[in-house]
Formats: structure tokens, sequence, C-alpha cells
């Protein structure tokens, strides 16, 4: 999960990534969106 600001994204990457960047729970990391799609799933606060 990512917070930046008051916003919050979710991102999905295979257990295999994960194993081969050494993640572990409270990793801080830098990260590229990039995107083709973009599915807003709820609006939190309208």
């Amino acid at each position: 999960v990512l917070h930046v600001k008051s916003t919050e994204m979710q991102s999905f990457i295979t257990l295999s990534s994960a194993q081969r960047m050494d993640l572990k729970v409270g990793d801080e990391v830098l990260l590229l969106i990039k995107a083709s799609e973009l599915f807003v799933l709820e609006v939190l606060d309208a």
C-alpha cells in the first residue's frame, strides 16, 4: 500500500518478483507508475 499525502494506492506483484527484489514487510521502495490502464474501484472521499 502506497500512501501519498491523503491518497492511498495499492499494487500487486508476483511472488517471484518480490523474492527477486528480496522485499520484506516494512521495506521502503522507490516506485515508478507506468500504466496503460487505470481502474477506479471506489471513491472514498466524495
